[in-house]
């Protein structure tokens, strides 16, 4: 008995010597050097990261990187490159598309997927997911219950190849926006709301002087647009705008996530003092728009945040 005891002692001042990331890292260790892994499940999800120069935040003039993202259930270990340390956990690999998943990832957002990768890779300057691979093919993770009634068992890699993007769930019915909001194509929510919102005083904020930090920031607003990603967008608008009315996250994910064709951003021109002209196309029916707006921003906290946009060509 008294042996067993100082067995259990031994095991816990033993477990707590042990460094974190060595008993984060239970998990399997891939080998990169040999194409591993091939396969991972987990939660879909999108990210803007910081990409040159510094890699740290696009509010301070890294350009976006937009990225889908597979946030694992739990950590593994990489290994087989240099730059990669097998005694540090991974729980996020960035995906990249290819076309034969082309279209099938977006509606798989948020949702419990497997996908078979190829070409794993290491990607040090993104912390947040310090891998990333090629995605040959993806299809949602049947829940436990579903196999126990008789369902196929989650798809292997062969198996997902011939997965469709039927298997998700039925689109959102469009959001009608009141009449008073509601002008040609996306203005009510290319312009701010002034009656409802006061302009930020001198002392609350400065004029952004980095033309090339103001666009960063719009092009990362653009690009959480052209994904539906209205709190990515959302997060690029000066704090006081953003909690409700047209610069909303909800407000943006419902109208540009329904798009026929989904926003994009044809040209970024800087304009000094802080702003941007930009020229997009999008359709949200039968009639497409080829559309500019004038982007004005601010610096707040040292971080450049869009103040107002004003559409030119009525949409």
């Amino acid at each position: 008995m008294e042996q067993h005891a100082y067995d259990i002692r031994l095991l816990l001042v033993f477990g707590f010597l042990l460094p974190w990331p060595a008993l984060a890292t239970a998990g399997p260790c891939y080998d990169l050097s040999k194409g591993q892994p091939t396969g991972l499940t987990g939660t879909l999800d999108y990210a803007v990261f910081a990409g040159p120069p510094h890699y740290a935040n696009v509010q301070k003039g890294d350009a976006p990187n937009p990225s889908f993202v597979l946030r694992l259930a739990h950590p593994v270990c990489i290994q087989g490159h240099k730059s990669v340390d097998p005694k540090n956990s991974v729980q996020a690999v960035q995906l990249v598309k290819t076309a034969k998943v082309e279209g099938k990832l977006k509606p798989l957002l948020h949702r419990q997927v497997t996908v078979a990768v190829k070409n794993p890779a290491p990607d040090p300057a993104h912390r947040q997911a310090p891998v990333f691979a090629w995605v040959t093919s993806i299809a949602p993770t049947p829940h436990r219950a579903e196999v126990a009634k008789g369902r196929a068992p989650a798809p292997t890699t062969h198996q997902m190849n011939a997965a469709k993007a039927g298997g998700t769930a039925a689109a959102v019915p469009q959001i009608k926006f009141p009449k008073e909001r509601r002008m040609a194509g996306a203005t009510h929510v290319m312009e701010l709301a002034k009656k409802r919102v006061p302009p930020p005083t001198t002392q609350e904020i400065d004029v952004a002087k980095e033309d090339g930090t103001a666009a960063t920031t719009v092009r990362t607003f653009y690009a959480g647009l052209a994904d539906g990603r209205g709190d990515l967008a959302s997060a690029m608008v000066i704090p006081r705008k953003r909690a409700q009315g047209p610069f909303s996250a909800d407000e943006l994910s419902h109208f540009f996530g329904h798009l026929k064709k989904p926003i994009r951003l044809e040209n970024v021109e800087t304009n000094g003092s802080g702003e941007v002209l930009v020229q997009y196309r999008y359709a949200a029916s039968a009639r497409e728009c080829n559309g500019r707006a004038l982007v004005k921003t601010v610096m707040l906290s040292g971080k450049t945040y869009i103040q107002s946009i004003h559409a030119l060509d009525g949409c």
